[in-house]
């Protein structure tokens, strides 16, 4: 299974853990307003950063793909 460690400042931000998929992720919200998702999948380390909506993060993450192309990050 993959797992993450992550160090956040939370200074400027709040973070929450979610899923997505069959992805465990971290989302931050800034003070700004922005999102910021976090996620491991397949031994890589994937971040998306917008002023966009979770939901459309979410859609963005879920159409990522590397190396075998029918492997859905």
């Amino acid at each position: 299974e993959d797992f993450q460690i992550v160090a956040l400042d939370d200074e400027h931000a709040s973070y929450y853990q979610i899923t997505f998929g069959e992805n465990s992720a971290v989302w931050g919200i800034a003070k700004d307003g922005s999102n910021t998702l976090v996620w491991q999948k397949q031994g890589f380390s994937c971040q998306i950063s917008s002023n966009r909506d979770l939901s459309e993060l979410i859609k963005i993450a879920e159409g990522i793909t590397f190396g075998n192309a029918s492997e859905d990050v």
